[in-house]
């Protein structure tokens, strides 16, 4: 196999203390990944390690630390086989690390309770604080096994199904402050994340760790990616097998890299098989000089193979010389899946599990299934063991050498008995499964009874298989396997009878408003908004009717009907009686709003969550209308109480005061948004809460750049809960700020090109349109357009776009556009043009709200009118003059709250005016009249923090 490998940094020296690392390992599927890391196993063990491993899986990523677990518990069992003395060290070291609060890792860590005993139940904590130390307590966990003497290497398989919880793990002990023996090696199909998929942006929040010092440097990650061998390098292959010089091994060579394509397994395998059929074989007769012959091949009949057979068929052929209760077996794990365990298997063979292991025994001599531990060795069945109970001890699981074994041993089955075989197996394991445990295991079953659905004639059990589809379709759902999803609720319709409306209302309604967000979340919106309107006519209620609503809200929010989008929240908000306000309600003490009890009218909670939704479209296309629908959610929790889509409302309350300038009284709600989503979490609101709050509150009143990081974590929950809406303005609001917050251009544009496909993937146009603008502006800083001046390039062109948005009245786009345009005109040195895009962009600066854009836009224009200064009459100059005084005035109040983000800004404007009038105008002096430049303006005075919310 071909190996590339790559680091995030140069080669330095080691670095004088412990410090982590991961190494990745990339390639497709089958490529050779865990082998790779298989090898390294070895000398870690040798060296006296511990090596560690535990996978993720694609249909469980609604499971946290499902693959940490998975590690941590193999390695505790292992510890627990240790000496008595041993043992107490480790009881000794781990509760002196966890304290009284080892109950945190139990709860998580089941196994460590049989190592350290019993322990006493924790405080209970809101979940940001429970969050945080748990992380804490993980990281001192690891710490107690990852030592000098035995460093830690834990192996994470298939990264690219990790949840969001397991990665930013990842990133905090790779971030931990303290050196670590630690070394973390994970392994993911690179054919399947994309540029912006959470692994990714994880692994970039991890490169941009800053170096802590020189003793304690930032974590080091490598990268090594596994191809398929070249020609070249299969030929040095075959050549060294064979014993030939590589000129004669050319030949066969081209055929073998013909059948297999360069892949290492299959390469392999072909020898093999050549070897066994007689088309290679080693000729024992002697030559001129007495010695013996060479290896020969019989290239005329390899060739014929070569064309003929097909992969799967080769290994099908090689399948059939095994005995055939073996074939039976490996039939039926194969239908099982790639990875099966011996209880399940014996389940599906109807025998006993000793039996079944003895079934199985040739397969694993051949090495065509291989063990996942070593406790297949007592099932064994080579003639000198004896097999032990099965409740002795834990039973074994295996996995197909390939993917390509499964497949052919899946060939044997006539195609007419397959879909009795997988309704068989699935009804086997339906009836051995017990109820708690159904839910953990309902693709292996849904999957089988799904194969045979057109064998299931019996009312009673097609109802029965359009139920489990409806569960598999929820958590297919919930894992953001999407297409999945779509496919099990579409054959759980495709079961129940056509009076299924009546007879069985509540199954129907849920396959059917199910489906309709899964088919919106899988980007096809004509068959989500057909399906919502078959609910819109069948409901039997209000209630049902209003969770197909928010899914047709969201469509129309992606396509950029903003409008549509509006005007169908409008809509249900009638059905439900409810009006928009036109102010905030009656005076309540913030802290109060904190306090009030749990909403509990489902019907006030529908409204709710109909105002949620069209939020952001009003804001975009009608933000005259975007007050009216915070202060109605407003309205509703205060007189009803709080719930989750109560965060979001009180984050849209704190956009609100910033709009008017209340920074004081927005920054107070916009702590209340998270207090109440600490209280009430939410999977759901929490990438609407943590962008609003991100990005229209939180830098008027801390660093900008702190802004960043929560934005990535916005971007990344919103993606898992399918809320891609809010992931993309995540996104969006992520590279503009990184921008403004000073970060290097290529870096910029970097994340730009990464957030752009996913918007552009998600089919969400407003979000694509608007980072394309803002792209292209960082293409011009770079020079990478024809005209600097004039935003036309790779990314956006004005000159199609700017009229389109002009007749969308796209607002905030349009502003984005001028302003942008200001901001090139300015730097490029075209003054007059910059003055007149200012005075364009001005018309629409409400579009943008309380987004960093305001005063940015407030210093270019700044600084545009006083360059135009010296060259202006008298009559403009005084104009001009006034205009930066009014934006000054602006400017000061800002950087009183958030210095650290507007003064410099404040003080380069005041400079600028100091140098124009040949003045001493101090940083601070400069008002409305130009004939007080010297004077000081008061200091704005701090706002009371027991601001009322109708005052």
């Amino acid at each position: 196999m071909e190996v590339s490998p790559s680091s995030s940094r140069e080669p330095q020296k080691l670095p004088p203390r412990a410090t982590t690392e991961i190494m990745l390992v990339a390639g497709f599927s089958g490529i050779g990944k865990t082998a790779v890391v298989n090898e390294v196993h070895k000398p870690i063990v040798q060296q006296r390690g511990y090596f560690i491993k535990g996978k993720f899986d694609q249909f469980r990523r609604d499971i946290p630390f499902s693959a940490w677990v998975q590690a941590l518990q193999s390695f505790l069992q292992q510890l627990l086989t240790e000496s008595v003395t041993q043992v107490q060290q480790w009881q000794a070291q781990i509760l002196s690390a966890l304290g009284d609060n080892a109950q945190v890792i139990i709860d998580v860590i089941p196994e460590l309770e049989l190592l350290i005993g019993q322990q006493p139940p924790v405080q209970e904590l809101e979940p940001s604080p429970a969050q945080n130390r748990f992380n804490l307590l993980f990281q001192k966990f690891i710490r107690v096994f990852a030592t000098k003497n035995h460093p830690l290497v834990i192996f994470l398989d298939d990264l690219q199904w990790a949840d969001s919880a397991s990665l930013k793990l990842m990133q905090l002990l790779l971030g931990e402050s303290e050196g670590q023996h630690l070394l973390l090696i994970g392994a993911y199909r690179d054919n399947e994340v994309s540029s912006v998929h959470p692994l990714m942006l994880t692994l970039s929040e991890i490169r941009n760790l800053p170096n802590r010092s020189i003793e304690r440097p930032a974590p080091i990650i490598n990268q090594i990616t596994l191809a398929p061998l070249s020609k070249i390098d299969l030929n040095r292959l075959v050549a060294d097998a064979l014993s030939c010089p590589q000129s004669r091994s050319i030949s066969l060579t081209e055929l073998i890299f013909q059948k297999t394509k360069g892949n290492p397994f299959f390469s392999n395998q072909f020898l093999k098989k050549l070897h066994e059929d007689k088309l290679i074989y080693f000729d024992f007769t002697p030559l001129d000089g007495g010695q013996r012959g060479g290896w020969q091949c019989d290239i005329t009949k390899i060739r014929e193979l070569a064309v003929s057979d097909d992969v799967v068929e080769f290994m099908a052929t090689q399948l059939q010389k095994l005995p055939l209760t073996t074939q039976n077996i490996l039939q039926l794990a194969a239908c099982i899946g790639s990875q099966f365990d011996l209880e399940t298997l014996a389940v599906v063979c109807e025998k006993s599990q000793i039996d079944t292991a003895a079934d199985l025994w040739k397969a694993l001599q051949e090495g065509l299934i291989l063990p996942q531990s070593e406790v297949y060795k007592f099932f064994a069945d080579d003639g000198e063991s004896t097999p032990l109970a099965v409740a002795d001890c834990q039973l074994p699981s295996y996995k197909f050498l390939h993917d390509r074994v499964q497949q052919a041993s899946y060939s044997l089955i006539p195609d007419e008995a397959k879909q009795s075989t997988h309704l068989k197996i699935g009804r086997l394991l339906l009836s051995n499964t017990p109820e708690d445990e159904k839910e953990d295991r309902i693709f292996d079953i849904v999957n089988h009874l799904n194969i045979g659905v057109e064998l299931i004639v019996d009312r009673t059990e097609r109802n029965q298989l359009a139920s489990l589809n409806l569960i598999a379709g929820r958590k297919a759902k919930n894992s953001t396997a999407y297409a999945a999803a779509v496919d099990y609720l579409t054959i759980g319709r495709n079961l129940v009878a056509d009076d299924s409306w009546t007879n069985l209302y509540d199954l129907t309604i849920d396959l059917y408003v199910e489906a309709v967000e899964a088919e919106y979340l899988n980007t096809k919106f004509d068959l989500s908004h057909q399906l919502a309107e078959i609910v819109l006519c069948r409901a039997h209620n209000l209630l049902d009717q209003f969770r197909v609503y928010e899914a047709k809200i969201q469509s129309y929010i992606a396509q950029n009907q903003m409008k549509s989008a509006v005007d169908t929240g409008l809509q249900a908000l009638g059905m439900l009686g409810v009006s928009l306000e036109t102010k905030l309600p009656a005076t309540v003490e913030i802290s109060a709003l904190a306090n009030l009890p749990e909403i509990n009218d489902p019907y006030k909670i529908a409204a709710l969550r109909i105002l949620c939704a069209i939020a952001s479209a009003a804001y975009l296309a009608s933000p005259e209308l975007y007050p009216a629908v915070v202060f109605t959610m407003a309205h509703i929790c205060s007189k009803y109480g709080n719930s989750a889509p109560a965060s979001y409302a009180y984050a849209c309350c704190s956009l609100i005061c910033e709009v008017i300038g209340e920074i004081e009284l927005g920054y107070q709600y916009g702590q209340l948004s998270l207090q109440v989503l600490d209280k009430f979490p939410s999977q759901e609101f929490h990438s609407k809460v943590v962008m609003v709050y991100n990005a229209c509150v939180r830098h008027w009143k801390e660093p900008s750049r702190s802004s960043i990081a929560s934005l990535v974590s916005a971007v990344q929950s919103g993606l898992e809960t399918g809320d891609i809406e809010y992931a993309c303005y995540s996104a969006m609001y992520l590279c503009i700020y990184s921008f403004f917050s000073g970060e290097e251009l290529s870096s910029v544009d970097t994340k730009y090109e990464q957030y752009l496909e996913l918007m552009l993937n998600s089919k969400q146009e407003y979000q694509t349109y608007y980072t394309k603008i803002w792209r292209q502006l960082t293409l011009n800083l770079q020079g990478l357009a024809e005209d600097n001046c004039r935003l036309v390039g790779e990314s956006f062109n004005e000159d199609e776009m700017l009229p389109v948005l002009l007749a969308a009245n796209n607002v905030s786009s349009i502003f984005g556009v001028y302003f942008a345009k200001l901001v090139v005109n300015y730097l490029f040195g075209d003054r007059d043009r910059a003055v007149e895009n200012a005075h364009l962009a001005e018309q629409y600066v409400a579009g943008v709200g309380s987004l960093m854009m305001v005063p940015q836009y407030n210093f270019y224009h700044s600084l545009a009118l006083v360059a135009l200064y010296p060259h202006a009459d008298s009559i403009a100059q005084e104009q001009y003059l006034n205009q930066v005084a009014a934006k000054q005035e602006k400017m000061q109040t800002w950087a009183f709250h958030a210095p650290m983000n507007y003064q410099h800004k404040y003080d380069l404007v005041a400079a600028e005016i100091a140098r124009v009038l040949g003045t001493q105008a101090r940083s601070n002096g400069f008002v409305r009249s130009r004939h007080c430049y010297g004077k000081k303006k008061p200091i704005p005075p701090r706002r009371s923090t027991s601001r009322r919310i109708g005052s």
